[in-house]
C-alpha cells in the first residue's frame, strides 16, 4: 500500500474522484471503502424580504357658517414599510469516505482489509 485517505463529508463524493487522485500519485489499484453514514446536521437559513402595507382613508364633513353651508371631501393614503424574516430548514446527511492506493509489485503479504474506523480523521 502506498497511501490512504479518509474524510467525513456532507457532499456526495464520486468514486471517479478517488480513482483520479490515485492515478495522479502513480497507483495501479485504488480500493474504495463503501461510504458509512455518520449522522445528520440540521439548521435553517434566514430569508428576509421587504413588506409594505397600504391603507386608504376617505371622509367628508359639512361646515355651517354665517355665509352658508359647505361640504368638504378628503382622501389619504398611508404606506408603512418593514421586513419579514422566514427561516428555511435544511438537513445535511454526512458520510465517512475512504480509499487506499497500491502499486504493482506488492508482496503476497500486501493483503489489505479496509476498516474505515482505522483511518485517521
Amino acid at each position: 500500500m502506498i497511501g490512504y485517505s479518509s474524510f467525513n463529508s456532507g457532499k456526495t463524493e464520486k468514486e471517479a474522484s478517488a480513482v483520479k487522485q490515485g492515478v495522479k500519485v502513480g497507483t495501479d489499484l485504488v480500493l474504495i471503502v463503501n461510504p458509512k453514514y455518520t449522522g445528520s446536521n440540521t439548521a435553517s437559513i434566514p430569508i428576509t424580504s421587504p413588506t409594505s402595507t397600504t391603507s386608504y382613508t376617505s371622509g367628508s364633513a359639512t361646515v355651517y357658517g354665517q355665509s352658508g353651508t359647505t361640504n368638504i371631501y378628503g382622501n389619504s393614503t398611508t404606506t408603512t414599510y418593514g421586513s419579514e424574516t422566514k427561516y428555511i430548514p435544511y438537513t445535511v446527511r454526512r458520510y465517512d469516505y475512504g480509499a487506499a492506493q497500491q502499486r504493482h509489485g506488492c508482496e503476497k503479504s500486501c493483503y489489505f482489509e479496509p476498516d474505515i474506523t482505522s483511518f485517521p480523521a
